[in-house]
């Protein structure tokens, strides 16, 4: 394979005898080739449909997306972000696709498993609030957000959620040790991505139950809405 440098970009050189054009040409289709066809694919036909099919496509699974923790804006290049691109957060494990693309990129989360949930009306606090959060298919916790009509005042609002298994025994506290998603006093949402390491990994049929340990002093949120996602 000739070394793709400066040098070789330069060849033929102004000063080259034009009698070796042919072969030089015929050496740089064959160094493009060999650099292509590491990842893309190409047909001379289709023997199903009897048609050329386009040249150079990508082999399986040879797309690279963007893996960083802050949205990309624009790609690698410099150029415009491309509709259909992915982003995987790498901090919050979470994975988008480029909805939009252009000068103002907007990414769109794809969950693999999302459950939505609502309480109307004043929050109280208690176990096992609502019925099961039932998640028919594995899959690993990565957020958990939090959104009420009503802010608390005079403490957080609080919130558990207990993870058990496929028999209905209980595995412990999503969070068990660490921060429960906690809305603050005067504010209205909360997330949260951090969940410990053995509990937010749940197998085939596992469930939650729901809990609200606090609801505010002085005045209880009210309307809950509550979504998980799970990657």
């Amino acid at each position: 394979m000739a070394t793709w440098n400066s040098s070789f970009q330069q060849t033929p050189k102004p000063t080259d005898s034009p009698t070796q054009g042919d072969d030089t040409i015929r050496g740089l289709a064959a160094a493009i080739e060999e650099r292509m066809k590491n990842e893309h694919t190409t047909y001379s036909g289709d023997s199903t449909l009897g048609v050329n099919t386009a040249d150079w496509l990508h082999k399986a699974g040879s797309a690279v997306a963007f893996y960083q923790a802050a949205e990309p804006t624009t790609r690698l290049s410099g150029e415009y972000l491309i509709q259909g691109m992915l982003w995987f957060n790498s901090t919050s494990g979470v994975l988008y696709v480029c909805t939009t693309g252009g000068a103002s990129p907007v990414w769109t989360e794809v969950p693999a498993q999302l459950r939505h949930l609502t309480i109307q009306g004043p929050l109280v606090t208690g176990t096992n609030l609502i019925p099961f959060i039932l998640f028919p298919k594995a899959c690993t916790i990565v957020k958990v957000s939090a959104r009420v009509k009503t802010a608390p005042t005079g403490a957080a609002l609080t919130i558990d959620l207990n993870v058990y298994n496929s028999t209905g025994t209980l595995q412990g506290s999503l969070w068990d040790g660490g921060s429960n998603l906690s809305i603050t006093a005067g504010a209205y949402s909360a997330t949260s991505t951090s969940f410990n390491a053995t509990y937010r990994a749940l197998s085939d049929d596992y469930y939650m139950t729901f809990d609200i340990d606090a609801v505010g002093s002085t005045v209880a949120g009210s309307d809950l809405s509550l979504s998980i996602v799970g990657a």
